[in-house]
């Protein structure tokens, strides 16, 4: 019964759509993503919400997002989500022709570092 639950209410969450609302004309976006997950193997389910901004300006899209655990192991864990808080940091140019550049960073608010910095460049067709 406790699956079922689960299920029905993991169901019920991953119909949050991601939507890039724009905030008048100024060029900043906004949005919410929440995805659930069901791990077989360890029967647990955790609930994970990203909201983020982004701004683009002359073919740049400089983008900050953060992930906020609202369920994992079993427990409600929205209020400790604000503890080990760290924010992606992004920026994408797009070259044209299916091709973009991008960097990303991860900066952890608690250490006051940055880590995982990460440049990119992609091709899509």
């Amino acid at each position: 019964m406790k699956f079922l639950t689960t299920i029905a209410a993991a169901a019920l969450l991953m119909t949050t759509a991601a939507h890039a609302n724009d905030l008048g004309s100024t060029g900043i976006t906004w949005g919410v993503d929440t995805d659930a997950k069901w791990d077989f193997d360890a029967e647990a389910l955790s609930i994970v919400t990203t909201p983020g901004l982004a701004y683009g300006i002359g073919g740049i899209e400089f983008s900050m997002e953060t992930d906020l655990d609202v369920y994992k192991n079993d427990e409600f864990a929205l209020s400790d989500a604000f503890d080990t808080l760290t924010f992606d940091l992004g920026a994408d140019y797009a070259l044209g022709g299916g091709m973009s550049v991008g960097a990303d960073t991860t900066w952890d608010i608690e250490a006051g570092e940055m880590t995982g910095t990460s440049v990119t460049a992609s091709f899509s067709f």
